[in-house]
């Protein structure tokens, strides 16, 4: 497999953001607030040195091309060629992600589109013509490649990956078979580009009249703030039916896209020969399919504190019927608005008690240039921590100043000082940590900032908002996300199975997880079936959304021993836990979080989540009681 340049395939791959630098330091919503977008001239001053380097990664992918067929005569080349490669990998990172990244925050921009195309075709075509680098590394016997290691220093940061490699050597192919699969790496990721465009570029939401006769142009970043503060059941109805009936109207064209993702999945996984496609997601780290499993089964045949935390929910609202349109509504009036620089402060406040180094660079990432904090025009949805090596991590939002928000700004903080941990203690070919570790940087940094929020809560009501935030907290991450993962798994056999994959075969099994994991308490919605069409994730990065669940489990662990244990015990988790943030991906991910005191080879986490959202539905139902 390939050691250094898989970077650029992840950079290919994934959903990531960036700016121009030509933005940043507008004015903002808020006054006396300025340098709230990205800054790309930590990147690059201008298109002139953007090109000099483009030039550069032309001149390297030449250069590597020269070293076929000798890879095994002496460990000198075969040092040299890693060495290149990894030159080319950081190289082509910047140069990818600066046009790229602009694209993000507007779909429409033509120019750096034309130059997106430009560098996919240009890396497709280096793909294909080094795609023998693979076998022939592998034609090296295991044994000799482990006495260089052993003999030559240069080599010793690739060790991990070669000899994973080496494991995963029944799944490369021959050269001239491996050059005709590079042949297809631009076509197979048409189907997510069809994606973005359908929901990014061209979607059109409309604009709605509510009860009150306010108009509002309802948008990605608005639909869920809507559903929180809106106190008529009738207006969250025809929000609700407004923004889904955009997906419901295109559900056939967005079902034959999933379609083609999934029959993608499937040819790569029987090519390369794996049982099946979550074998060909999961083995490259290492991560047993047990793992996967057992986690759907865990969250499926636990769902009943969900059931109670959704029959309370009816209770609270004294609503004949609950609707899927009515779970983001708030319990009481506490539904306070945060600037973003008022809540950069309380997120510091929290991980205070992850060291004074955690602080500071918290506070290098929060000074400005490295968020781009407000909604625009024809900007990506969402929000996103993506690591610029070299330089830093950037973060994009789309602010709507909910308590929420507040949340994911630790949770995205959480990934960007992931990132500098393992930039500044790994070396390049070991930097970049797995998915699968991601998410318990970001939801730790949530554990603390709900802890420290909820303790200093004086009045009832807002104790109540913050129970609500750490039980829809465990909903969304947890529940929701193996709900997803479930879903992925059955709709991918099916595929596997040569069975048919309609938009109504993907409703159904939508329609009937959303069933089971909220119960009866709330009234199906045949809306609510059509979700799946909405998930940029099941489009551009298969079997993920199941790392959420894990990584929560793991964090969620993680916390309560640091919680829980004395001084000692509290000093000694945080430090195995920054010793994670610092592992980069020096190891396989699930031997990571065993290191740091977490098995998820076991049910042990996923149960320990379930007891803790009991807990906190019963801690709230005690604190309505007061009002």
């Amino acid at each position: 497999m390939r050691i250094i340049f898989l970077c650029m395939i992840v950079f290919m791959q994934s959903h990531i953001a960036f700016a121009d630098n030509d933005i940043s330091g507008k004015e903002s919503p808020e006054k006396n607030v300025t340098n709230t977008s990205w800054n790309l001239s930590d990147i690059y001053a201008n298109w002139d040195q953007w090109n000099a380097d483009l030039t550069e990664v032309k001149q390297l992918m030449e250069d590597i091309k020269t070293y076929q067929g000798r890879l095994n005569t002496n460990p000198k080349v075969f040092i040299e060629l890693m060495q290149k490669e990894e030159q080319l990998s950081k190289k082509f990172g910047r140069v990818f992600r600066y046009p790229y990244f602009m694209r993000q925050l507007n779909s429409l921009d033509q120019e750096t589109s034309a130059k997106m195309q430009e560098i996919r075709a240009m890396y497709a075509e280096y793909a294909t013509a080094t795609s023998w680098i693979s076998p022939e590394i592998l034609d090296i016997p295991r044994g000799t490649m482990e006495k260089w290691i052993e003999t030559h220093a240069e080599l010793e940061p690739y060790a991990f990956n070669l000899m994973n490699s080496y494991r995963l050597q029944e799944h490369v192919l021959t050269a001239d078979k491996e050059k005709l699969m590079s042949h297809f790496s631009r076509p197979m990721g048409t189907a997510s580009s069809v994606y973005d465009e359908l929901s990014v570029s061209d979607i059109q939401f409309p604009e709605i009249t509510l009860s009150t006769g306010e108009k509002v142009k309802l948008s990605h970043a608005n639909y869920t703030k809507l559903l929180e503060t809106l106190s008529s059941q009738e207006d969250r109805k025809l929000v609700f039916e407004s923004y889904y009936k955009i997906y419901k109207d295109h559900e056939n064209t967005y079902a034959a896209i999933y379609k083609g993702i999934c029959e993608k999945d499937n040819a790569y996984a029987k090519a390369r020969g794996y049982k099946g496609t979550l074998e060909a997601k999961l083995e490259g780290n290492n991560i047993p399919t047990a793992v996967y499993e057992s986690l759907i089964k865990t969250a499926y045949d636990n769902v009943g504190p969900l059931h109670k935390y959704m029959e309370l929910r009816k209770q609270v609202m004294e609503l004949d019927e609950l609707h899927t349109y009515d779970l983001s509504t708030k319990f009481t009036d506490y539904n306070r608005e945060y600037d973003f620089t008022e809540a950069v402060g309380m997120v510091k406040e929290a991980v205070k008690p992850l060291g004074e180094d955690y602080l500071a660079y918290l506070n290098e990432a929060t000074k400005g240039g490295w968020i781009d904090v407000y909604e625009k025009p024809n900007k990506t949805s969402g929000a996103f921590s993506a690591n610029v090596y070299g330089v830093h991590p950037y973060i994009l939002l789309n602010w709507n100043k909910s308590l929420n928000h507040v949340f994911t700004l630790a949770h995205e903080l959480g990934h960007s000082m992931h990132s500098i941990y393992s930039n500044n203690n790994q070396p390049y070919a070991t930097h970049s940590y797995t998915i699968f570790v991601a998410e318990v940087a970001s939801t730790f940094n949530e554990h603390l900032l709900l802890d420290n929020l909820i303790e200093q809560a004086e009045k009832p009501e807002e104790r109540i908002a913050l129970l609500q935030q750490a039980i829809e907290n465990i909903w969304g991450t947890f529940y929701i996300q193996s709900l997803y993962a479930d879903y992925e798994y059955q709709v991918h056999k099916r595929v596997e199975n040569g069975q048919p994959v309609t938009a109504g075969v993907l409703n159904k099994i939508m329609g009937d997880l959303y069933n089971h994991y909220y119960g009866e308490a709330v009234t199906p919605d045949e809306l609510t079936s059509v979700k799946w069409s909405r998930v940029p994730h099941f489009y551009g990065m298969p079997y993920y959304v199941y790392q959420y669940a894990t990584s929560f489990s793991a964090s969620s662990e993680l916390f309560s021993r640091y919680k829980n244990g004395s001084k000692k015990e509290q000093q000694t988790t945080i430090e195995k836990y920054k010793t994670l943030l610092k592992s980069g991906g020096n190891d396989f991910p699930v031997n990571q979080l065993k290191k740091a005191g977490v098995d998820l080879t076991s049910t042990k986490p996923f149960e320990a989540v379930v007891a803790q959202m009991d807990y906190y539905v019963n801690e709230l139902e005690k604190e309505l009681k007061k009002l």
